[in-house]
């Protein structure tokens, strides 16, 4: 999210505390390198080249290796710029934005068009209602914005706007800082303050460059754009426009009243002015000549101080040394410095009042304090409340002991010191404050005077407690995903045992063959035994050597996917592993390594070769099976035809008896007769019956579709025509087509047909309706059903004389027969419908109560 596209394909790496060269030529051939061009800003004089390389680092840590986005950088740079008086660092990273140089020294980055920055560069400052809608905006958006914005994009302007409220310090910063706090994550709103601070130093060092010159490449392009240019100077004259000194008495000026934009442009005229009085400067200054030489010892210190300071924020890298304030604080402490060389004390007052910084001065003897309006406005003290010691109840009283001390001891060895403690402002809130004491000394080395001053360091304090916060967070989650791989890889090594195989890994370049343990368990092999690939072709039985060298080849030179099976010599064992091996890509798409894994699969193979024998025993077995069933499907149907042959002829015999001879036999005779011919009758059923079962597997036909309807039909006409038509009642419904054998489905409707008219009540209307439904397996509690398919359910419902449901299953059964003495059936009907749904992949089922009625249910799935 916030990485610059070129930090990390550039091949180059200017992180914080990166040493940068303090040889001149060396130090503009790595500026030019990462900027692509070497601007003016750092070409000063030969004395200076320390300012250039203490600017430099900063511009490296703060600006190019900012994490933030380049172009999203570069487009905030450009926007901040405009309200700047000198129009130096606008222009040069206009060209930066419109590849004049690279973006934000980012080479990879793709420049902007000029109709792009035209647009950036149009847009206002906005305030009240505009700014209202922005803040609204922002305050939608969920807390800690992961992306940064699109160019151009109404976020994009949102955020500039609001964090050009907090660079001005505006009436609206606060509420601008509030917000930007809340989108962004913590460590991104740091990078954002950072970068912004670096942006106001550029500005202020490029304000006192008094001969610095705009580059020959901005000039060449200003000159080829005069629309650019128009844009400019029309920027330039408004900001001018909103500064009237005649208004203003800089004297009297409050920070808090005029916003920072103003007192910017109002610094950088009387600064101008300053400049043209100091050739008016006469002999009449001879006298403050060794003020002046103490002043200038003063800003050498202070100079070097800054150098230190800049020093430990590039060899640190603590982004949160460099935040907005600190920064400021310390460039201002050097202008302010560097100005005291040029202007008398007067003057030197008169600007300090302007400045935000904590500012008071000290006699020799530590006592008598003077202080600027900052400290009375931020402490709300009263400059006699703050006089004799005063100043000492502004401290937070953990530290007051402390910085009594300090004090004292600092005055009384006259040297330069530091103190860090918090200072109570007007409202009650603490903040930390960084205070330092530098004396002023004569030509005889004594001090004569001491200036103090405290820069606001809050924002570095507060970062420095989340950087440790999110250093123990680290910690601990390392500490945690170290026992989490510690976790992960004991269950790989418990994986390995229960699948009895192991993992390896070839690393192309070094040719390292890497093993887990359950290779070498697998391999019976020391764990602090090296090996290479050439173990699998030393461990191959004879006959596999060729497959071990193909394996070989595979791994060390043909770096293609494989999978193999070879026997080993596992002592003293012979094992059948698997070997499955995979190349892996780095991200460049070079293969770097082969992984593979290997798998005893010793006992599989046996198991293998087990079920082929099995299956040959069983091959043997289904074809004797065939030959019984063929030799007993002959004799059920030679045995079949010559019994229902000598049925029909017993039949044909006694009714030829009863009408020839009736006459001659008594009533007993005739009725034992008639009883003899009944019993054939249902034998002849019966064997009518056992021979369709046997039967059924002999179709001779493929299936097919079925209309279910039409068979039904067919069966209901037979039956009503035999049947008294004002006494029986059928209803049916519309019955859908099924896949299955037309034959077999007709005898399976005839039975439940037949099984109803023969069970219904005699003397009373019979009713018999059949329905049909379509449900899912998963609905269906029955045996036999599949949970993943539909079902159509026949149901034929009467109201016969029924059966006790305990009895559903059993009728199903061969020659099971409720009521056996009055049954007129032969106890297998019900069993032929099972074995015909049975045929089609179905089921039925069926329910009773005595006295109501029946029903079956044929469940065909649907296909």
């Amino acid at each position: 999210m916030l990485h610059s596209k070129g930090q990390n394909n550039t091949g180059q790496t200017h992180a914080v505390g990166a040493p940068f060269s303090k040889d001149k030529k060396r130090l503009y051939g790595e500026i030019k390198d990462r900027l692509g061009v070497l601007p003016n800003l750092f070409q000063l004089p030969s004395d200076n080249t320390g300012y250039a390389f203490n600017l430099w680092s900063f511009s490296v840590f703060a600006y190019l290796d900012n994490p933030l986005a380049s172009l999203f950088k570069e487009r905030l740079f450009v926007y901040l710029s405009v309200i700047h008086k000198k129009k130096y660092s606008l222009l040069r990273h206009v060209g930066f934005l419109i590849g004049l140089g690279n973006v934000a020294g980012d080479e990879l980055a793709r420049p902007q068009s000029v109709n792009d920055v035209i647009k950036l560069l149009e847009k206002p400052l906005p305030v009240e209602e505009r700014l209202e809608k922005f803040i609204k905006e922002l305050n939608s958006i969920q807390p800690g914005i992961i992306e940064l914005p699109e160019p151009d994009s109404n976020l994009e302007e949102a955020i500039f706007g609001c964090t050009a409220h907090v660079f001005l310090q505006t009436e609206f910063a606060p509420k601008c800082f509030g917000v930007l706090s809340q989108i962004f994550s913590a460590s991104t709103f740091q990078y954002l303050l950072i970068f912004v601070a670096y942006v106001r130093t550029e500005h202020f060092w490029s304000a006192f460059q008094t001969d610095l010159t705009i580059e020959n490449d901005l000039e060449d392009f200003l000159a080829s754009h005069n629309y650019f240019s128009e844009i400019l100077r029309k920027k330039f004259e408004a900001d001018l426009d909103e500064v009237d000194l005649d208004e203003v008495d800089l004297d009297e000026a409050d920070l808090d009243e005029v916003d920072l934009k103003s007192v910017n442009l109002r610094l950088m005229i009387e600064l101008k002015k300053l400049r043209k009085e100091r050739n008016r400067i006469n002999l009449s200054y001879k006298k403050e000549m060794g003020v002046r030489r103490i002043h200038e010892e003063t800003i050498l210190k202070a100079n070097a101080e800054l150098t230190d300071r800049i020093d430990e924020l590039v060899i640190a890298n603590e982004a949160i040394k460099a935040s907005r304030k600190a920064a400021l604080n310390l460039m201002e402490d050097a202008i302010l410095a560097e100005e005291g060389l040029r202007l008398s004390e007067g003057k030197v007052k008169a600007i300090t009042k302007l400045v935000p910084v904590l500012l008071w001065e000290v006699d020799s003897r530590g006592q008598s304090m003077s202080w600027n309006n900052r400290w009375l406005d931020y402490t709300g003290q009263t400059p006699k409340e703050s006089r004799d010691g005063g100043w000492i109840d502004a401290i937070h009283p953990e530290e007051r002991l402390y910085a009594e001390e300090a004090f004292t001891k600092g005055f009384a060895n006259e040297y330069e010191f530091e103190q860090e403690f918090r200072i109570r402002r007007h409202d009650g809130e603490y903040r930390w404050f960084l205070i330092r004491h530098v004396p002023m000394k004569n030509d005889l080395g004594q001090v004569i005077q001491w200036y103090g001053a405290a820069s606001d360091i809050q924002d570095r304090k507060m970062a420095e407690e989340q950087l440790k916060n999110f250093s123990d967070l680290l910690e601990k989650q390392v500490e945690e995903r170290t026992s989490e791989l510690q976790k992960q890889h004991d269950i790989l090594r418990q994986a390995e045992e229960l699948a009895q195989g192991g993992s390896w890994e070839y690393n192309v370049l070094t040719k390292e063959f890497i093993w887990s343990e359950g290779m070498h368990e697998l391999f019976k092999i020391g764990s602090d035994t090296l090996v290479t690939p050439d173990i699998y072709k030393e461990r191959a039985i004879e006959g596999d050597k060729m497959i071990a060298q193909k394996i070989i080849n595979a791994i060390r030179s043909d770096f293609n996917p494989f999978e193999e099976t070879i026997r080993i010599n596992s002592n003293p064992d012979i094992k059948t592993i698997r070997i499955k091996g995979s190349p892996h890509k780095n991200d460049k798409g070079e293969i770097d390594k082969i992984l593979g894994v290997n798998l005893n699969v010793t006992e599989i193979e046996n198991s293998h070769h087990k079920i082929a024998t099995l299956n040959k025993t069983l091959l043997a077995i289904n074809q004797e099976l065939n030959s019984v069933n063929s030799e007993l499907k002959t004799f059920t149907s030679i045995a079949a035809d010559n019994y229902i042959e000598t049925l029909r002829m017993l039949y044909i015999q006694f009714e030829l008896i009863a009408t020839n001879d009736g006459q001659n036999l008594s009533n007993s005779s005739r009725a034992n007769l008639r009883r003899a011919q009944a019993a054939i009758q249902k034998m002849k059923l019966l064997t009518d019956d056992l021979v369709s079962y046997s039967r059924l597997q002999q179709l001779g036909e493929k299936e097919k579709s079925v209309d279910l309807h039409a068979i039904i039909e067919k069966e209901i006409k037979k039956y009503m025509e035999q049947s008294d038509r004002s006494s029986v009642e059928v209803e049916c419904d519309s019955l859908p087509d099924v896949e299955g054998y037309p034959f077999l489905i007709s005898l399976l409707f005839h039975h439940l047909v037949d099984n109803a008219f023969k069970f219904k009540k005699e003397g009373q209307p019979f009713k018999l309706r059949i329905t049909c439904e379509e449900l899912s397996g998963k609905d269906i509690q029955e045996d036999g059903i599949q949970k993943d398919n539909n079902y159509n359910v026949i149901s034929f419902r009467d109201n016969g004389i029924g059966f006790p449901q305990q009895e559903a299953r059993k009728i199903f059964e061969m020659f099971y027969r409720l009521q056996e003495k009055k049954s007129k059936g032969s106890g297998i009907g019900l069993t032929i419908c099972r074995k015909i749904m049975e045929m089609h992949g179905g089921v039925i089922t069926a329910e009773g109560q005595p006295g109501v009625g029946a029903a079956f249910h044929c469940y065909f799935p649907v296909m």
